[in-house]
């Protein structure tokens, strides 16, 4: 199947610039689905709790094939895997803009697709296929430490894993650098495959090689398919990427709050901590990780060295690679989009991008003081930690108030 005629995306192409490649960048336009390919240890999760609080926010239908809420379906094969799910194992039943995520999601929907029948074929006129990539090394020593964490730590222990169950063993945890590459030595094929399958397809599930030894002829191929097909985003620009895909999304029909950017801002994102790994125990499905400052933190990032660079440089060069090319072709959505992370759409002075109701509530809360627009402020910050309901209503009022809050503070 040809998969540029099945999108049936358009493409704006970049500015002339000389001595460079044009780089091409899809259009935004009426889509029939969001179809989100998630990556071992890129964010994907968090990314997923956010879609479907989004999806839920505008009515939209949310297939995943993991757990993430309470509107999500859930295919065959995690069917058999637990029994009481059975209301959540059917294909989605409408016809209209749907969103798809988790590990299962592909270009073409073909595992999806081949655990019900076809049936998903409608959702395929125009979709939008979106990955998220993260620095190799970083993703790297994310995906070990969640693999490890259950073994035995022992000193001067060898890395011995069962390589089934991944749950038995044990490990020097003592020695990270050493262990890390005896995890890359025994994973090999396992781990390298596994980016370029997930973006580009299973036809591209490249072979272990160092950075070095890289194969042109399929570099070329998988850099046309990636410009083509695939919108990239950057685990380490997590709202810069939120806005680009709300950008997408306002090209489907949905521009007014509350954003997916809105939902990644303020909503806990995934990720392991080391002394938890040193202690045996597992992250849970969004525990919470950030610094001082309450920003993200890259827990894998602050773990690298010169040594796991290398070592990952040894093994992962197409990921490498392909990190490197969907980082310049994200920048370049970036420039030709215009896109500002730093502002709402919803603009206080003008009511551009602010929905009807929106724009009645400005009404009445721009002629408040300071003081009342604090306290109601705070008010719609604790009634959103109620539920997602709730979230989802503060969400569409936060916005409006946090710039007419901005506003007076200037003015002062």
């Amino acid at each position: 199947m040809n998969l540029l005629l099945l999108a049936g995306i358009l493409f704006v192409a970049g500015k002339d610039t000389p001595g460079k490649t044009q780089i091409r960048v899809i259009k935004p336009m009426n889509l029939s689905a969001l179809v989100f390919m998630h990556v071992f240890k890129a964010g994907g999760t968090s990314y997923g709790a956010a879609l479907a609080k989004y999806a839920r926010a505008h009515k939209i239908p949310f297939f995943t094939d993991m757990r993430q809420g309470k509107q999500m379906v859930l295919p065959s094969a995690i069917l058999e895997m637990n029994k009481k799910a059975k209301h959540l194992a059917e294909a989605p039943s409408g016809r209209g803009f749907t969103i798809f995520h988790g590990h299962l999601c592909d270009l073409g929907l073909a595992k999806l697709n081949s655990l019900h029948g076809g049936v998903l074929g409608p959702f395929l006129r125009a979709p939008l296929f979106v990955a998220v990539l993260r620095e190799p090394s970083a993703r790297l020593v994310s995906v070990f430490l969640q693999l490890t964490a259950g073994l035995r730590h022992e000193r001067g222990a060898a890395l011995s894993m069962d390589p089934k169950t991944l749950q038995g063993g044990r490990m020097d945890k003592d020695r990270l650098e050493d262990m890390f590459a005896q995890f890359m030595r025994q994973q090999e094929v396992a781990q390298c495959r596994i980016v370029p399958n997930q973006v580009l397809g299973a036809a591209w599930a490249s072979p272990c090689a160092s950075v070095h030894a890289l194969d042109s002829a399929r570099l070329a191929s998988m850099s046309q398919l990636l410009e083509r097909s695939v919108l990239p985003l950057l685990t380490e620009r997590t709202l810069d990427s939120a806005a680009l895909l709300d950008h997408f999304l306002a090209g489907a029909g949905y521009k007014h709050a509350p954003s997916v950017r809105q939902f990644m801002l303020r909503n806990p994102f995934r990720c392991g901590k080391y002394q938890d790994w040193r202690q045996g125990r597992r992250h849970g499905a969004l525990e919470e990780c950030r610094d001082a400052e309450g920003y993200h933190v890259d827990q894998g990032a602050r773990l690298l060295s010169d040594a796991i660079r290398h070592v990952v440089s040894e093994y992962m060069g197409y990921e490498m690679w392909l990190y490197s090319n969907a980082t310049s072709l994200f920048k370049r959505y970036l420039e030709v989009y215009s896109i500002d992370s730093s502002t709402e759409p919803c603009n206080i002075s003008t009511s551009e991008g602010c929905s009807k109701k929106q724009r009645a509530y400005l009404d009445i809360w721009k002629k408040k003081s300071l003081s009342e627009i604090q306290a109601e402020l705070g008010r719609q910050n604790d009634l959103r930690r109620l539920s997602s309901a709730k979230e989802i209503q503060a969400l569409r009022k936060v916005p409006v108030l946090e710039a007419l809050q901005k506003k007076l503070r200037e003015e002062l």
